[in-house]
């Protein structure tokens, strides 16, 4: 890579660092997150539940050279590398920073807000923004135990605002792992850690230890039909018990019911805007939004990937049933910086201030150098 490409992807991740710190809500998102069938190959679900229901499916492409998002002036020693992998992901925000998503390997990772997370503190291996977190490993690996191998590689930056994150991921060999920073360290929990393969708001440790007190799991209590982040979890791990045995095409159909059992209800604000379903042996994804109920499939298989094609998007809410490769929106950066916009419109603190810097943002795809 040149110079002056260097030095270009240098000052677009840095500018877009300062960015997204701004733009990052305050108030944390209520997500709840599962793989059916884990031990084969499995079936993962996750809601997304916020007040913001807007989102772009994103197909990010495999050849590219990147550099994390930074601030050159701070030197954070940010991570580089070059995407091995294909993915589709979805992201509330613009291309690069998913919400979910799964590589053309099978690997899949959704992610879900924790206020307790506390992040390592910084030292000189590379680092990342936690929005980039995800994006790095649909990149890079294609197992579990490749991202847990490779998870002390690099550091997520501590958070300047808002919520932190935990993750829960699963690959075709049907490992699953739930990835959390607790107390300023790496936590893992797989193989007979992971008794339930399911994730919602609350730390993992936590959220066990809750279920025990409910009818099913060694307690005498009904679980409670509400919001909070123990119910949800018990909730899906009740439905989880129940569908252990489903064969793979019921799995699919039996992971919707799970998610509407865990999703977000009758709150004034808070919805369950997107229900993704992840089938990772047939390489597909359904799903389906608030605003348009209908599910949807992305036949994974279909897409083109390869670079010097700059990330591909479309509008979350498409009416299209079956997606494919000619529905795509070719990168256009007035998209992005919509996107964006349509965040900050949703948390309006900073908005006159950072205009300037966030029009930059809708250019950081193109500091990308396809090395194929």
């Amino acid at each position: 890579m040149s110079n002056r490409s260097a030095r270009r992807m240098e000052y677009f991740a840095g500018v877009l660092l300062i960015a997204i710190a701004l733009v990052t809500p305050a108030t944390s998102p209520a997500c709840t997150s599962f793989a059916l069938g884990a031990g084969g190959s499995p079936v993962v679900g996750a809601n997304f539940d916020w007040t913001v229901s807007d989102g772009l499916i994103v197909v990010n492409k495999k050849g590219f050279q990147k550099t994390a998002m930074s601030d050159p002036a701070k030197k954070l020693n940010p991570v580089s590398w070059t995407s091995q992998y294909g993915s589709v992901s979805f992201n509330m925000y613009g291309i690069d920073w998913p919400w979910a998503g799964m590589n053309e390997a099978g690997l899949v990772i959704t992610s879900m807000a924790l206020e307790e997370t506390r992040y390592p503190v910084p030292d000189e291996r590379p680092s990342i923004h936690l929005g980039q977190w995800i994006q790095y490993q649909l990149d890079n690996f294609s197992t579990v135990y490749e991202v847990m191998a490779n998870a002390e590689k690099i550091r997520i930056r501590p958070r300047v605002r808002g919520f932190g994150i935990h993750y829960l991921a699963c690959d075709p060999l049907g490992n699953c792992a739930v990835v959390e920073f607790i107390d300023g360290r790496l936590v893992t929990y797989t193989q007979e850690a992971l008794p339930i393969a399911a994730l919602a708001n609350d730390p993992y440790a936590r959220s066990l230890d809750n279920l025990s007190n409910f009818i099913g799991f060694g307690g005498q209590k009904e679980i409670p039909d509400d919001n909070t982040s123990y119910c949800r979890f018990a909730r899906t791990a009740a439905m989880l018990k129940r569908h252990e045995g489903d064969d793979k095409e019921t799995a699919v159909h039996s992971a919707f019911d799970i998610l509407e059992q865990a999703s977000y209800k009758s709150h004034p604000r808070t919805e369950t805007q997107w229900s993704m379903v992840f089938d990772v042996a047939a390489k597909s994804i359904l799903f389906k939004t608030h605003l348009n109920p209908v599910i949807r499939r992305i036949d994974m298989t279909a897409l083109d990937y390869a670079c010097p094609e700059l990330p591909e998007t479309l509008d979350i809410h498409t009416p299209f049933v079956s997606i494919n490769k000619n529905d795509l929106w070719k990168y256009n950066p007035e998209m992005n910086r919509r996107r964006f916009h349509s965040v900050i419109a949703e948390n309006p603190m900073n908005r006159k201030t950072h205009q300037k810097r966030l029009e930059r943002i809708s250019h950081y795809p193109e500091s990308f150098v396809c090395q194929e």
